[in-house]
């Protein structure tokens, strides 16, 4: 059965269409029908997308994935899948307790059916104590990451069975755009992308599109609740969020092969969403408006800042109207500056020897002895029941706020294969920038609002009175938003209040079209 193969956006069959689809169709349309829906309406997406994979599941034996009730754009993980570790059947327990006890206690064992005394000491006691727990803990263990182990699966496996997270996922190949001294890598991105249509034709997009950066330890499913809503009120043509790579379900290419490690970097999370944006509002015409919106939330703050400087040289492509950073994550502006951090060392094509046999010889002893401990303390963490419920409480200002739908967005990505070892990677290529200057620069941006937005309650970037004199004294220019009684993650946990008080401050500086008519 043929599938359209142009965008991996859950691929469908398109063989077989109702007259009324085709009608809505022209001749040259039929390759280009599985990437359209995502340019339909939300109803589009639910009405005929929704058709297309019950058939596909039909045909493959796959279960359609059901949209949660408490938010629509949100598929539940399948049940096949398991983000935890599975509970082991009590009779399996039963057979490594008392297996555990009979191997430790062998020699009693013996002694007892020989009839010899034995004589008991504290220490005797307490040593086979000991050893009954350390044999029954690595039986269970064993047992447990053998049989009962967290789901690891590939993206393109989802992909191909139609079990990406969202209605609004799609997954394809990037080359990413970049000015860095080494080449760009294809890669295969996961994004969100929400394609607006204006029912109004005479209604002009303020915003060709708005662009979303996640933060540490989230991916692109962070911005799902909000993301249509902020593409529609703040009137975008398109609204897209990537999946950062070591994050969420874009590729984790091997961090030690030439240039490896660099594609973990934040520069190639912007080059990766630079591409993409040009994929989508680069290619209008002319008279369109290239005007776009860029949010960044926390360490993605960072990657937004970028974004808009590199669209900055050139405003006859797609020029940065607007700036948003959520509690954002910037050394020597919301954070203390660390010490200046060297690049790690890569294995390069032009070291040759002794000295390529002795980094082959490091990155094996730092996979024996770093990563694979952590990989696996990792693992056990993240797998779990209430892992991300607990982490989550912490980031929340209100705990009463937190639904299952938001700890069931950051739980989707831990079932991605190599989780674990693109975060390590990450944290491996992480490196310490003067934030302070990347602020100032955009800052003093002609034709560009920037809007910093923070949680009163925020635990984790916590910005005090003293940050707080600092921002309006050294960026006078930079709107600043207070979000009274919220948290890390003030647009998932109140999204209304998010967006309203984000219009008022955006009326407030005349960064709207129409408010800007009415001034003049």
């Amino acid at each position: 059965m043929p599938f359209d193969v142009s965008s991996n956006r859950n691929p469908m069959p398109i063989k077989k269409r109702t007259m009324m689809e085709k009608s809505r169709m022209g001749p040259s349309e039929g390759a280009a029908f599985v990437p359209a829906l995502g340019r339909m309406p939300l109803w589009g997406h639910v009405g005929v997308r929704s058709a297309l994979v019950s058939d596909f599941a039909a045909r493959e034996h796959i279960t359609p994935m059901v949209p949660r009730e408490d938010e629509p754009n949100l598929y539940n993980i399948p049940s096949k899948l398991s983000p935890i570790y599975k509970s082991i059947p009590y009779w399996i327990e039963f057979l490594i307790s008392t297996s555990s006890l009979a191997i430790v206690s062998r020699r009693i064992i013996t002694s007892l059916i020989q009839g010899l005394q034995l004589e008991w000491t504290v220490k005797k006691v307490l040593m086979l104590l000991f050893r009954y727990i350390i044999l029954w803990s690595a039986a269970r263990i064993a047992i447990q990451e053998t049989f009962f182990h967290p789901s690891r699966v590939s993206t393109q496996y989802l992909s191909q069975r139609s079990s990406l997270p969202s209605l609004l996922s799609n997954y394809q190949t990037i080359l990413p755009k970049t000015t860095q001294s080494f080449t760009a890598i294809p890669i295969g991105v996961h994004s969100l992308q929400y394609h607006h249509v204006n029912q109004t034709p005479q209604n002009k997009y303020k915003y060709a599109a708005i662009q979303f950066h996640h933060g540490f330890g989230a991916s692109s499913l962070s911005w799902l609740p909000i993301l249509p809503l902020l593409t529609q009120r703040l009137g975008a043509k398109v609204g897209i969020a990537h999946d950062a790579p070591g994050f969420g379900f874009t590729d984790r290419p091997n961090a030690d092969c030439l240039d490896g490690l660099r594609q973990y970097q934040v520069e190639n999370s912007v080059g990766i969403g630079m591409a993409l944006l040009e994929k989508v509002a680069g290619g209008s015409s002319e008279n369109e408006n290239k005007k776009i919106a860029i949010f960044g939330h926390s360490m993605g703050a960072k990657a937004a800042l970028l974004t808009a400087l590199g669209y900055s040289k050139d405003k006859k492509l797609i020029h940065p109207g607007l700036v948003v950073l959520v509690a954002p994550a910037l050394e020597g502006v919301t954070l203390p500056m660390r010490s200046r951090k060297k690049p790690q060392a890569e294995l390069s094509s032009k070291v040759s020897g002794v000295r390529r046999w002795l980094a082959s010889f490091w990155i094996v002893w730092r996979k024996l002895f770093v990563d694979w401990p952590f990989t696996y303390v990792l693992r056990r963490l993240v797998g779990t029941k209430n892992f991300w419920r607990k982490g989550l409480l912490q980031a929340w200002g209100d705990p009463r706020r937190l639904s299952d739908s938001d700890v069931m967005r950051f739980q989707w990505p831990s079932i991605g294969r190599g989780w674990e070892r693109g975060l390590i990677s990450f944290g491996r290529a992480v490196q310490s920038s003067d934030d302070a200057e990347l602020l100032r620069q955009v800052a003093d941006l002609p034709d560009t609002t920037v809007v910093i937005v923070y949680g009163t309650k925020d635990n984790v970037v916590k910005i005090g009175d003293a940050v707080l004199e600092k921002l309006k004294s050294d960026y006078p220019t930079v709107n600043i938003l207070r979000m009274e009684g919220l948290g890390h993650d003030p647009f998932e946990e109140d999204k209304e209040a998010f967006l309203s008080e984000l219009e008022k401050v955006l009326y407030e500086s005349k960064v709207n079209d129409n408010t800007i008519t009415e001034s003049t």
